[in-house]
């Protein structure tokens, strides 16, 4: 083996460690923050408006967009304070039967 062989061969084995290392920095940097949750608490004024919102027979997908959750943050905290929620499926069906039932008449 030539010196030159030998000073690639160093090279290359050199480099091969700085990206091992530059790898497991990436790796320990981002650790856990694929997993972290913003969390956001429920105020007694959050619980009023969920109330006020869900008494207008609004569906969790109308209440979360309007308050910034997701809707199954709104449907848990609806089932935890005894708040019934119209479901988003059964106000489409309505609106479609009430359609249905329009044109029947015309």
């Amino acid at each position: 083996m030539t010196s030159f062989n030998i000073a690639a061969a160093c090279v290359t084995e050199l480099n091969r460690c700085d990206y091992r290392a530059e790898v497991e920095i990436r790796r320990t940097e981002g650790k856990g923050k694929m997993n972290e949750r913003r969390v956001q608490r429920w105020t007694p004024s959050d619980d009023e408006r969920l109330r006020k919102l869900a008494a207008e027979g609004r569906s969790s997908v109308t209440i979360a967009e309007r308050m910034k959750r997701t809707p199954k943050s709104i449907r848990g905290r609806a089932r935890a304070l005894k708040i019934v929620l119209r479901r988003a499926k059964a106000l489409e069906a309505a609106k479609t039967f009430a359609r249905s039932e329009r044109d029947k008449i015309k």
